[in-house]
């Protein structure tokens, strides 16, 4: 929420929200940053400008909370103000520790973190379906965030330098992998 104030008169304005759906079958190998990569790759950087990424559909839910924060701090390389998932039990079991002295029992817990869910009515300024079922690995190439391409396809160029690990993959599960 943003307030301003125009000659006297208190403004609100809210930030729009795109929704993106992300359904298919996960191909091997393919993790969380493959998927916003694509979808930076698809919007550019100028693409969510002022807006919320809401990430939602089925491979989501079966993301790690690791993987879901991938997602959600990435948002910002497509201009997004924020990313967010919708809170549920993969939220309230990675938060159990935290929370727990406020809750009798994480049902309780995930039934409070309800009232973050999207309104059913709930009305936004574009519905993004990312079926990633035929995507594949993915790197950057360049400066920007949008250059993005198959992995594959960077067989004939030679490196010279390589980042690994950053704020969205620099877990040492992601290093693991």
């Amino acid at each position: 929420l943003e307030v301003g104030i125009l000659k006297g008169v208190c403004a609100f304005h809210y930030p729009s929200t795109m929704k993106v759906n992300i359904s298919g079958q996960m191909p091997e190998g393919v993790l969380a940053k493959d998927i916003i990569l694509s979808l930076i790759g698809r919007l550019g950087v100028n693409g969510a400008t002022n807006k919320v990424l809401e990430f939602t559909g089925p491979i989501v839910d079966a993301m790690t909370m690791e993987s879901r924060m991938t997602l959600c701090n990435m948002s910002v390389e497509a201009g997004a103000t924020s990313g967010i998932c919708l809170p549920d039990m993969t939220t309230v079991e990675y938060l159990w520790e935290f929370i727990k002295n406020e809750y009798s029992d994480k049902k309780e817990a995930l039934d409070d973190f309800g009232r973050f869910l999207s309104d059913a009515d709930a009305r936004y300024d574009q519905v993004i379906e990312h079926d990633v079922s035929r995507l594949e690995p993915m790197v950057t190439f360049g400066y920007k965030p949008d250059q993005v391409k198959p992995v594959k396809e960077m067989e004939a160029i030679k490196v010279d330098q390589v980042y690994i690990g950053s704020c969205t993959n620099g877990r040492i599960e992601d290093l693991r992998v």
